[in-house]
């Protein structure tokens, strides 16, 4: 079996004095530990560009070791209760044996860290335009102009990644965060960036923490995506902004694209598997007083989007 194992406390930006050396021992750590079972892996179920559907299964650090054709597998398997939403799950699996991984019940944050392995071990492989719709950098203007009202007081939260806010702290010379459950414990830390190990399902932050938050091509890779649009939200303090880039089609065109664990439209059935409407998606942070004045994104080039959304102030 695996656990998260986080180490206290939870992450705050007034635990200490601005401009103090930061570290990383101030953040509360997500990690994946082994206990017994060397066998787990995680399965993804994947629709090639061909329109074939194949199960890929991973090790913990992220490396494929088995695919087989869904086409082939038994129904009891592929529709076994222990699979999320996004078409993952985890099961042991003795390669010598010869037979299907045995399916385990498993909690999100659990598979979210392991899928985060799989994409930063295929990354240096397939490069950035292989795991993700775009880079980081593909709004970078758009998201300068949009928080250059920021300060050297102001804190920035960047989900799945640090090049954005690693910008904006160079640009306004403000503070940051990066969130990643892929992090190395060695990653290096910075006077102006603290860097997170954690999943976007459960970020580790106290509530309003942040002056802005930014999310750059995430959502649809993740296991729970209305769960990690509502921690944005709940991190964000009244009056934030909250800058999100994600694909979002105009209509249904078949599965997700290969790596995305989830399609995004405007408009078309929300109960088609692996596809969700973006209002719906929106809909999962009102609960803490989002602010959307409209669906559209504020930057857009093919269907990649680019949005802008706000904090409400209580009372």
């Amino acid at each position: 079996m695996w656990q998260i194992a986080c180490s206290a406390p939870v992450y705050t930006r007034h635990e200490k004095p601005r401009g103090a050396e930061r570290s990383s021992q101030q953040t509360r750590c997500l990690s994946l530990r082994m206990k017994e079972d060397p066998h787990l892996v995680l399965c993804a179920e994947e629709t090639l560009a061909t329109g074939r559907r194949v199960v890929f299964a991973y090790r913990s650090d992220g490396a494929p070791i088995a695919c087989w054709d869904a086409s082939t597998l038994p129904a009891s398997w592929t529709r076994h209760a222990a699979w999320h939403a996004a078409r993952v799950v985890m099961g042991a699996w003795d390669e010598a044996v010869g037979s299907l991984p045995t399916l385990h019940e498993s909690s999100e944050d659990v598979v979210s860290g392991w899928l985060a392995n799989t994409y930063a071990y295929l990354m240096p492989l397939l490069g950035a335009r292989g795991c993700t719709f775009s880079s980081a950098h593909l709004f970078h203007d758009q998201i300068i102009e949009n928080l250059r009202h920021l300060c050297r007081a102001s804190h920035v939260l960047e989900i799945g990644g640090s090049a954005a806010v690693e910008a904006i702290c160079r640009t306004t010379g403000c503070s940051g965060a990066a969130v990643d459950p892929a992090y190395e414990q060695s990653v290096q830390q910075t006077t102006r960036i603290d860097f997170l190990k954690a999943t976007a399902e459960s970020l580790p932050v106290c509530d309003g923490e942040f002056d802005a938050v930014v999310s750059l091509f995430v959502l649809e890779h993740l296991v729970n995506p209305r769960r990690a649009m509502s921690e944005m939200a709940r991190v964000l303090r009244p009056g934030g902004i909250l800058l999100l880039a994600i694909p979002v089609t105009d209509a249904r065109d078949g599965s997700p694209p290969l790596f995305h664990r989830w399609q995004f439209v405007f408009a078309g059935p929300v109960g088609a598997r692996q596809t969700l409407q973006f209002s719906e998606l929106v809909a999962a942070a009102t609960g803490v007083d989002l602010l959307v004045k409209a669906l559209q994104p504020i930057a857009r080039e093919s269907d990649a989007c680019l949005f802008a959304f706000g904090k409400r102030y209580r009372g």
